[in-house]
């Protein structure tokens, strides 16, 4: 059974990077604060995760919870390689924001993720431990992640531009000025702030 959402943290996740890689990336909230806060703190939320992105089948993601309940020591390593894949894509995905080159270390976290996986007999990419590895969830966001920075759209990747946020997205929009992560919280937020200060 899934581990109790903590009060301070959301039931869902918000996924409005518009790829993938960037919404797992953001999975940390404050990030540019002394208080960042981590949404994906246990091997619960990490599955929460790839069931709301619907990045396995349910009956897998029902398997590898009580696989993880049975083996509380392997979940554990599973999320802090988690964590570090995501603190990874979050720094390659920022830097090409910022035309900034990759670190050597970021590129080594990604690597050792790509090398999880392998051609399947579909010809398909698979997760090489297999489905019912802990860390299955993670192959999708690798695959994502992948094709992502090797392709055109990675010159579309922007950082929020509300001073509280710095959270990942894809601009798709038509002439690429788009400057909030979310139009309805930070862009919203930040025109009223500039509102008042405007009457002061």
């Amino acid at each position: 059974m899934s581990e109790p959402v903590a009060p301070d943290l959301p039931a869902t996740f918000d996924r409005c990077a518009g790829h993938l890689a960037l919404d797992f990336a953001n999975a940390v909230g404050a990030r540019h604060t002394s208080a960042p806060v981590d949404y994906l703190p246990t091997y619960a939320r990490l599955v929460a995760f790839a069931r709301q992105c619907e990045l396995l089948p349910a009956a897998q993601l029902r398997r590898l919870e009580r696989h993880a309940a049975l083996e509380p020591a392997a979940a554990a390593a599973v999320l802090r390689e988690a964590a570090g894949l995501r603190e990874a894509l979050y720094r390659l995905f920022a830097g090409a924001a910022l035309g900034r080159a990759p670190e050597a270390g970021d590129l080594a976290a990604l690597n050792r993720a790509v090398g999880r996986m392998r051609v399947g007999r579909a010809f398909e990419w698979e997760w090489a431990p297999g489905p019912d590895a802990l860390d299955a969830m993670l192959a999708p966001i690798v695959r994502a992640a992948l094709e992502l920075l090797m392709s055109g759209e990675r010159d579309r990747v922007r950082i929020c531009a509300a001073d509280d946020c710095v959270w990942l997205f894809l601009d798709t929009s038509k002439n690429r000025t788009r400057r909030w992560c979310d139009m309805k919280q930070c862009g919203n937020r930040n025109k009223v702030r500039r509102f008042y200060e405007r009457q002061r």
